[in-house]
Parts: C-alpha cells; sequence; structure tokens
C-alpha cells in the first residue's frame, strides 16, 4: 500500500490592461478587473483571470456558454474574483483547469442547472489563497477529467446541494501543511464522484461532510489523514449519508455522526475476523456513546476489482484469518502510519490471504504477521518493514505453513525487517533481499525451508540457522535453496555449525543440566544445552553461536523463585501466570551482543502464540520483551536475545474458569476451587473474578464456560463471549457438587 500520489500544481498566469467598466452581451455580464476584458471573445486558448489586480465578477446566465483554456478567480493578493453560472444550458468549459483563489479570494456558484467542466480543479491555490465553490440544485454539475484540490497551498470550501453533482479524478482535501479544506455534500440527490482516491487531510486538515442523504462515491481508496502530522475527519451530518469506496483507510475515531459505508477494503483500527461464524461480508460499527454510529458494510466476497486489507492505520488493529476462509485483497498492509501496529494471523489448514498487490508488514508503523498451523499467504512484491523507522515481523511456523510471493521479499526495506521460518514452515519467492538492519532466521527443526528457486539471496544483513531442543544430534540440514548468494552480510549459526561450502547446517548435541548447575565447556564442540529444574517442573533450553575460533563457556541457568518471581507476578494481568522464568549468568566465553536461541518448555500443545508472553528482567524491573522471531511449536516457546546474562520468563494468559491451564473447563477446576471455597486465593485456586476470595461469582464463571474448549481469541477482558450467568440449572448442579466435594474433604 502505497501513499497518495504526489501533486502537480499548474498555473497559467497572464499579463493584461487593468479595465474598470462594466459590459453587457446577450446573458453574459462582467465588471471590474478581467483579463482578457471582453470574455465573448475569450475561446480555448484564452488564459483568464477575474480578479486580475482589483476585483471583478462575471455572470453567464441563460444558455450562454463561456470557453476559455485556464481560469483564475482571485489572482492577487487581496483581490476577489466571483464568478457565477446560472440556468440550464449556461455552461463553462475550461480546457486545462480551474483556480478558484490563487493569491487571493475566488468564489465560484454553480446554479440552477448549469454546469463547468474542467481539466483540474484547485480552491485556495496558493499560500494566503481562499477558494469557495458552491453546485446547487438539480443538474447542476461540475466535472474535472483531472484531480481537484479543496483547500491546496491555501483554503478551501466545496458544497455541494440540493441535487448539484461534482466529479472528478482524485479528490484531496486539506492538501499541504497548514491548510484547510472542507467538502460538503448535502441532499438525496447530491453526490460526489471521485474516479480515483480520496484524501481527507493529506498533509494538512480536511473534513468531509455527508447530510441530509447525500452519497460519496470513491472508485478506488479513501484515506483520512494517512500521516501523523495531517488531521481529517468524516462527519455525518443531520439525515446521514452514504459514502461508497473501494478500500477505506481510516481509524473509528476519524469519524462523527451516523451514516454509512460500503467498502471492498479495510485498513483500520479494529480487530477484525473471518472465520466460519464472521464471513467475508460482516457490519462493523464505528461507534461511541457520545456523537456517532457508523455502519462499515465489508464485502470482501468480490474476486475482480479488489480492495485493500490490512490492521493498524493510526493506533492498533488486528486481522485473523481461521477455519479454513480464504480471502482476497489488493495490496495488503499491516501497521500503515507511523507509531502505529497491525497484527495479522492466518491460522489452519486452508485458511488463506491472496494478495494481488503490494504487499507491506510494517508499511510506515510497527507490523507482525504469523502464518500458523498450515495457513497460506500468497503475495506480490512483499515488503518486511517497508519505511524508514518501519519495523516488521513475520513468522512461518508449522508444517504447511506456507508464504509464496510471485515477486521479491524484502526483509527490511528501508527499515527493520525479520523473517523466521520454524517448526516445517516454507517461504517461497524468486529472490529475497536483507537490509544492513534486518534479519532472516530459520529453526532447522520440522524441515523448515526458503526456496528461491534457482533466484539469489542478497544478504546486507543477517542470515541465522537455528537449532531448537527437539532438532535431532548430528543431523544434517540444508534449511536455504537459492541459487547465487551475494552481499555483505553475515551467516551465523546457533545450536550448531555451517558449512558455508556445502550450505549445510549440523546440528549439535546436548548438554543436560540441572537448574543452578555451572556448565563449563567447549563452546567449539557443543553448542546446546537442556536444563530442568525438579521443583517448579520448568525446563529450558540454550541455542549459542557457533564461535570463529576455540572458545570455552562458562554457564549457568537458575529458576527464578522468590521476591523476583513475586514481583513478576504482581505485574500480570488477572488470569496471566507463570510458565518458566530463569535466570542466566555467563562466566566467560560469551561477548555482549553475541545472540542466543532460548526455548523454554511449555505444557504440550495446550496454547497458541497469541496466549504466550515474553518478559524481561534487566536488573531493575520487570517488562514485556518484544521478541520479533517468537515462536511456539506445542511444546517449546522459543525467541532469540542478545543480552543473555539476565533474566527472562514466559507467561500465559489463562480463560475464566480453567485453574489448571489445560485450556478446558472441567471437574479437574471444580475440585480446586471447592479446595478453596471461601479462602483467600488466587486464579489458580479458582478466584477467576479477582476479588481475593473464591466464592458464587467465581462458580458462576466456571459454570458459564463448563466443558468448553476456549481460544485466546475469545477472551475479552478476563471474560469470555459467553454469557457470564450460566443457566440456573448448571449453576444449581454445579453448586451442588461444590458443596459434596466440601463436605467430602472436610471428613
Amino acid at each position: 500500500m502505497k501513499l497518495p500520489n504526489s501533486m502537480v500544481f499548474v498555473l497559467f498566469a497572464a499579463l493584461g490592461l487593468l479595465v474598470q467598466l462594466q459590459t453587457a452581451h446577450a446573458v453574459m455580464t462582467w465588471s471590474g478587473s478581467l483579463d482578457p476584458v471582453d470574455p465573448t471573445s475569450w475561446d480555448s486558448s484564452t488564459i483568464a483571470t477575474i480578479g486580475t489586480t482589483a476585483n471583478g465578477s462575471l455572470m453567464v446566465d441563460g444558455e450562454d456558454n463561456l470557453r476559455s483554456q485556464t481560469a483564475s478567480l482571485g489572482y492577487a493578493s487581496g483581490v476577489t474574483g466571483d464568478v457565477t453560472i446560472v440556468g440550464s444550458g449556461a455552461t463553462w468549459t475550461n480546457d486545462a483547469g480551474l483556480n478558484v483563489g490563487v493569491y487571493g479570494n475566488g468564489t465560484l456558484f454553480v446554479e440552477a442547472g448549469a454546469s463547468v467542466d474542467s481539466g483540474f480543479g484547485s480552491l485556495g491555490n496558493k499560500s494566503g489563497s481562499t477558494g469557495n465553490v458552491t453546485v446547487d440544485g438539480d443538474n447542476s454539475t461540475w466535472t474535472n477529467t483531472g484531480y481537484l484540490h479543496v483547500g491546496d497551498l491555501g483554503n478551501g470550501t466545496l458544497t455541494i446541494s440540493e441535487g448539484g453533482s461534482v466529479s472528478n479524478g482524485s479528490g484531496w482535501i486539506g492538501v499541504w501543511f497548514g491548510t484547510n479544506g472542507q467538502v460538503t455534500v448535502s441532499g438525496s440527490e447530491s453526490s460526489w464522484t471521485n474516479i480515483g482516491e480520496l484524501d481527507i487531510g493529506l498533509y494538512g486538515s480536511g473534513t468531509l461532510v455527508i447530510e441530509e442523504g447525500a452519497v460519496v462515491l470513491v472508485t478506488q481508496e479513501t484515506y483520512v489523514a494517512p500521516l501523523p502530522t495531517s488531521t481529517g475527519t468524516i462527519a455525518f451530518g443531520p439525515g446521514g449519508g452514504t459514502l461508497d469506496t473501494k478500500s477505506l483507510c481510516a481509524s473509528p475515531t476519524q469519524f462523527t455522526g451516523t451514516g454509512t459505508v460500503n467498502t471492498r477494503g479495510l485498513v483500520s483500527d479494529v480487530d477484525l475476523t473471518f472465520d466460519s461464524s464472521a464471513s467475508l461480508a460482516q457490519t462493523l460499527w464505528f461507534e461511541n456513546e457520545l456523537d456517532h454510529q457508523v455502519a462499515v458494510n465489508l464485502d470482501m466476497t468480490y474476486s475482480g476489482d479488489l480492495g485493500d486489507l490490512g490492521a493498524g492505520y493510526r493506533s492498533s488493529g488486528s486481522l485473523t484469518l481461521c477455519d479454513g476462509v480464504a480471502v482476497l485483497s489488493s495490496d495488503g498492509c499491516l501497521g500503515f502510519m507511523a507509531g502505529s501496529t497491525g497484527t495479522a494471523t492466518v491460522l489452519g489448514p486452508g485458511s488463506t490471504w491472496t494478495s494481488t498487490g503490494d504487499f507491506d508488514v510494517g508499511y510506515y508503523g510497527g507490523g507482525r504477521l504469523a502464518i500458523v498451523d498450515g495457513g497460506t499467504v500468497n503475495s506480490n512484491l512483499s515488503n518486511i518493514g517497508y519505511g524508514s523507522a518501519s519495523v516488521g515481523a513475520v513468522v512461518v511456523a508449522g508444517t504447511g505453513s506456507t508464504w509464496n510471493s510471485i515477486d521479491q521479499i524484502y526483509v527490511g526495506r528501508d527499515g527493520e525487517g525479520t523473517l523466521t521460518i520454524v517448526n516445517g514452515g516454507t517461504v517461497s519467492a524468486p529472490s529475497l533481499l536483507i537490509n544492513d538492519q534486518s534479519c532472516l532466521a530459520i529453526e532447522v527443526s520440522g524441515n523448515s525451508r526458503l526456496l528461491l528457486n534457482g533466484g539469489s539471496l542478497d544478504n546486507d544483513g543477517t542470515v541465522r540457522i537455528l537449532a531448537g531442543p527437539q532438532a535431532k544430534p548430528g543431523a544434517t540440514f540444508s534449511p536455504i535453496s537459492a541459487g547465487e548468494w551475494i552481499g555483505p552480510g553475515i551467516c551465523q549459526a546457533l545450536g550448531g555449525t555451517w558449512n558455508e561450502v556445502d550450505r549445510e547446517f549440523t546440528a549439535s548435541s546436548v548438554i543436560h543440566a540441572s537448574s543452578s548447575m555451572q556448565l563449563v565447556f567447549s563452546l567449539t564442540s557443543i553448542q546446546r544445552v537442556l536444563v530442568d529444574d525438579i521443583d517448579t517442573g520448568w525446563a529450558v533450553g540454550a541455542s549459542f553461536l557457533m564461535p570463529d575460533e576455540p572458545t570455552t563457556l562458562d554457564f549457568t541457568a537458575t529458576a527464578v523463585t522468590g521476591e523476583a518471581l513475586i514481583d513478576l507476578n504482581d505485574r500480570l494481568d488477572l488470569g496471566s501466570v507463570v510458565r518458566g522464568c530463569w535466570e542466566f549468568a555467563v562466566a566467560a566465553g560469551y561477548d555482549p551482543g553475541d545472540p542466543s536461541y532460548l526455548s523454554f518448555a511449555i505444557d504440550v500443545g495446550l496454547y497458541s502464540p497469541d496466549d504466550l508472553q515474553v518478559w524481561h528482567h534487566d536488573g531493575s524491573e520487570w517488562t514485556r520483551y518484544d521478541a520479533l522471531d517468537f515462536n511456539y511449536d506445542g511444546t517449546y516457546a522459543s525467541f532469540t536475545v542478545s543480552n543473555l546474562g539476565s533474566s527472562y520468563a514466559v507467561t500465559i494468559t489463562l480463560i475464566p474458569g480453567d485453574t489448571n491451564g489445560d485450556r478446558y473447563v472441567d471437574e479437574i477446576d471444580a475440585h480446586a476451587m471447592a479446595a478453596h471455597w471461601g479462602q483467600t486465593a488466587g486464579w489458580i485456586d479458582g478466584d477467576f473474578d479477582g476479588d481475593g476470595i473464591v466464592g458464587p461469582r467465581d462458580a458462576a464463571i466456571l459454570a458459564a464456560n463448563w466443558n468448553r474448549a476456549i481460544t485466546a481469541g475469545q477472551i475479552i477482558d478476563g471474560k469470555t463471549d459467553a454469557a457470564t450467568v450460566p443457566e440456573p440449572c448448571l449453576l444449581f448442579t454445579l453448586l451442588t457438587c461444590t458443596s459434596i466435594l466440601l463436605a467430602r474433604r472436610s471428613r
């Protein structure tokens, strides 16, 4: 997805004589400063000004026709130029363009069935100018074959009312920095048609008002304030109206009033899901309690003129495709604007996102894409970290998970990009380029592959080949199939050795140890350890960088307990628990900044990657750790760190009613609740509402989710999509069972 096209400003200026006269010819009247002085003599070669050096006015009434090549209203600073075209059959044709307010003030009225035609239109053309156009009445029209700027370098307003209509190529409201533009379309028969894109607040401030049933049509994308410094609003006034657009790129906060948007594409700050229960055609509501309720009718069923799709426009949004749903879009975009965050998950066999245009993960903001458990993405030209300061990350994880790009993939275009292929995932493209701040990481277990089909791997950054705990010791892997390898970048092996000639990776053997055990070994010979802790049941693997010369590593991994663990628990949200917390110490043999690949053992198959969070302790406090290559294979949650001499933890978000984290609410959870009934307790003891006591409200939450397996996507603010109040009979049965359990426990 790209920002709006660059603008070309055209101004034809003419020198003429100062005329202060009043003349009449048929139904055409004029006065003041015009150049040429007699508009009846104008033709397709005329470069005309109304309000040249002093105020000037012109009226075309009845069935008279005015012709010029280019016209400028209010040419000089402080000067006003007014034109009125009124009545059925009255016309004004400008073969090149029409500037309303050049350095001064311009006003154009098109009324009562009159028509104006021009190549382009500019309202408020130069700094300090103002331009105002009103198109009013049935069959009154202004037609631009090219662009229309409302508030160009100056300020502009356009009013379309009572059945009037305006059409143009691309439309821009509030074009340059410091400018203000407003377009108001009012009345059920009034319309504004943009044969191209519409930008509401490009670099400046723009407002589009739609009221009394009016219609605005945009054949391409509608952008509302696409830059952090611009402002834009779509305001539905009294009576509302409709915006029909190919794609809507806007945040819900940029709307006011009540109205309707029909679109075939959406990039916004909402959570959007396509699955077995949410079809490709669905209605989203942009609303708040105060002043607006906008129905956005999104229809992704089109297979021809596709709209764009993405998440994270100005703030944050997410996109989820699952249950075998296939979605087609033109461009794909995650993290559109600087400061925004967009995430997308394509989950499960048959779930497919196909983008026929540009595909940007981290356009100018932050973007994350996870293709997991057999999901598929098909794309064209693909960028991970497109703009400067953008950050993009793609994880392709699991057997059958595939990313197919028919054009090259940039891992870091002008920004920072990370591409991670793990657990049998596959990425294919004709070529792949890695810039100097980006990384390609491939974990070899499960036959993860990058297939470039004879194309080149151009590496200016880092290629990292990894072996986690599940790679068979001594096994060899060829994870990258490419023709020519070029570029000055580096290739790192973690957890094994890399043969640059044969392009083969050999997994290291593994040292097994217990928590707090000091390990001193040759890092040249062994690059993997697996440490467990009997007391907590935790285990963690560490894969180290193969050194360039003989090195002895002195390493210790210790399960974190005591005050440090309490401090971490105090920072967690309700329903989150620690599944592994380790302190790592390196006394010798590893340089600060060298990467290590950590793998935290997590109960087999219980969670999805979205349920897991990574934390880091820098010696003073715990903070969330942004692991760009984070992945979970059903057994280990793994990620790369560059500061090994500190503490890391992995936590999970449980579902209401689930005390033991098996993602199922059943008798085990009821037993835990019964054992702590009426006591001061935590989540794992049955306190699901966070009041510190296990009681009837907790039983109601458990009953509401009884015998249900719930995914993380169903959790909202600590509650589930299901009603939090169960059927009375179910609650009664559960409480009865609880009483029986308590009675047995007291014997």
